[in-house]
């Protein structure tokens, strides 16, 4: 069968509710990162893991490894084997430099390493975040958030999602509402970026400061061990 006809069998079997058969014809079409995406949303990791490696995402796959599957050694492996020859062409192919080093944050992390250690990369993400001019990487934000959330800094969540209202990332106030329902068990709203001044940061820091405040992040365990 012929590349174009695993993908419309594929697309068949996705609208059919059937994605793991979809995933498998993608996969055997040579779209492998569509293959790999379906498998994530399954549930089905260590298959996601080889399809995204086919599609020579290996940032995607060293993450879920070391996340989803808790192997940082396998997840090291991947990015240290193939991300030195050479790194910078390879980072520039297959992944950003923030990207990899979020990967390695949380490698350090299940290997024992203590919640300040994250806090520069975190604080990179938010910069990344930020900066209207940087274009929007949906990665950069769910690595970042989920290794503040896994280190128990719960105060860096909040910065990194004021990061993306400030850059006027689409839906980041309403990702940050999930959050705060799913983890905190209630739904907290970031102030609106303020239009007041041009010269202004479209997040005050009085109105940042009000809102850190009336989080109450003082209950919450901000360094733990």
């Amino acid at each position: 069968m012929s590349s174009r006809l695993y993908a419309r069998a594929g697309q068949a079997y996705e609208q059919a509710g059937l994605p793991l058969e979809a995933a498998r014809c993608y996969g055997a079409a040579g779209e492998h990162r569509r293959a790999a995406d379906l498998l994530v949303r399954m549930g089905e990791y260590s298959a996601a893991v080889e399809e995204y490696r086919r599609a020579e995402q290996l940032d995607v796959a060293a993450w879920i490894l070391v996340h989803h599957l808790a192997d940082p050694v396998a997840a090291r492996f991947v990015i240290e084997r193939h991300g030195d020859q050479p790194t910078t062409a390879w980072r520039v192919l297959h992944g950003s430099a923030l990207r990899i080093s979020l990967v390695m944050a949380r490698c350090n992390l299940a290997e024992g390493g203590g919640p300040r250690d994250v806090l520069p990369v975190l604080g990179a993400a938010s910069d990344s975040l930020e900066n209207p001019d940087y274009a929007y990487d949906p990665f950069v934000e769910q690595w970042a958030v989920a290794i503040a959330e896994y280190a128990g800094r719960f105060d860096q969540v909040a910065l990194l999602f004021a990061a993306s209202v400030r850059g006027h990332r689409l839906g980041s106030t309403q990702r940050w509402q999930e959050w705060s329902r799913r983890v905190l068990g209630m739904e907290l709203s970031i102030p609106p970026p303020d239009q007041r001044a041009a010269d202004s940061l479209s997040l005050s820091e009085r109105e940042f400061n009000d809102f850190m405040e009336n989080l109450q992040l003082d209950s919450f365990p901000l360094d733990p061990g």
